[in-house]
């Protein structure tokens, strides 16, 4: 695998492998026995890493997505196998019945929709080149952006800019952020300074604190049994949420531009980064949920801690173990490859 830790940016690299474990943490957290916790020592694992998944579409957007047949099979391919694994194992490990659902192809709500955005990927990439040289291509992200910030804003601001279709987990927001970065890593000759990039988090945290406080004030007016639980910080935190993208792209700048990686730690990033989909597609099964939800409530009985400390062994220890399942595919993969190019 020497050459794949050759051609792939290890900074990038690296913050795709930390966007990963974020996720797998706040899956663990919402999975857990601890997931209907509304004491905000839950907001580590909910809306302070909302921004981990436009961080991963806003990597596509840095790099591009160069669409191939080949490239969207081998990931349909990806999604079969592990749709298949996952029903396999949850018969063996849970006793869980196959069903006709258990092998409908699936790569969960991420991975279903990126494939719709590799469709996309050539039309979008040839209106910004076009916009780009034509000078007009942020004057039309602006709009853009404005159509997305109505779209979650409360009451959409009066505007009545309401598509059907958006939200977190739609494909226009996906859309949005792929474009986003793809703009900016075509008009960004010169890296931005870092004093200007952390402005992107001091947005995020001033948003969280803005749209919190605003919350538990509502709720002591409305009388409310606990208006300062984790709910009222996490609420508008999507991942359509301006405050959340500008967070993603702002982390992804900072790791492209500025954060390097000791070496030995950037070759096992660039090794172990293709297999980052894959831990979403392992612990996201039916099976997954049951088994981290387990794992929680064994590791809960053994050690008397708080749960917040339950939740990052649980985190470290089932990425991990995602990984290392991965891996002999991976292996397996490269062999038939090099043996197709003989």
């Amino acid at each position: 695998m020497g050459d794949v830790v050759k051609k792939r940016d290890a900074s990038v690299e690296a913050l795709r492998c930390f966007l990963m474990f974020l996720i797998v943490m706040h899956h663990v957290f919402i999975r857990g026995p601890w997931s209907y916790n509304q004491a905000l020592w839950a907001l580590p694992f909910t809306c302070l890493i909302a921004w981990h998944v436009d961080g991963f579409t806003a990597i596509s957007g840095w790099f591009g997505i160069n669409f191939t047949w080949r490239k969207f099979f081998r990931l349909w391919c990806l999604m079969a196998y592990y749709t298949l694994f996952n029903a396999v194992m949850g018969y063996i490990v849970f006793d869980m019945p196959f069903t006709t659902k258990s092998f409908v192809i699936s790569g969960g709500w991420y991975g279903e929709t990126y494939l719709a955005l590799m469709l996309l990927s050539p039309f979008l990439n040839a209106g910004v080149n076009a916009l780009s040289e034509k000078g007009e291509v942020g004057r039309v992200w602006l709009l853009f952006a404005l159509m997305i910030t109505l779209s979650w804003a409360p009451l959409h601001f009066m505007s009545a800019v309401s598509p059907r279709g958006a939200g977190q987990f739609s494909l226009l927001t996906m859309v949005f952020v792929y474009v986003s970065a793809r703009i900016v890593r075509i008009k960004m000759d010169v890296p931005l300074p870092a004093r200007k990039l952390i402005l992107g988090p001091v947005f995020f945290f001033a948003a969280i604190l803005v749209i919190g406080g605003l919350k538990v004030m509502l709720g002591y007016i409305r009388a409310e049994h606990n208006p300062c639980c984790a709910a009222a910080w996490e609420w508008l935190s999507y991942y359509d949420a301006p405050h959340v993208w500008v967070m993603a792209i702002s982390i992804l700048l900072m790791f492209a531009w500025y954060i390097k990686p000791y070496a030995w730690l950037g070759r096992c990033c660039c090794l172990f980064g293709p297999t980052m989909f894959s831990v979403y597609l392992l612990h996201e099964s039916a099976w997954g949920e049951v088994a981290v939800y387990k794992f929680q409530k064994l590791l809960h009985g053994y050690f008397a801690v708080h749960p917040s400390v339950i939740v990052v062994l649980s985190a470290i220890i089932v990425f991990i173990c995602c990984v290392a399942i991965d891996m002999p595919r991976r292996f397996v993969v490269r062999m038939i490859d090099r043996m197709r190019r003989w």
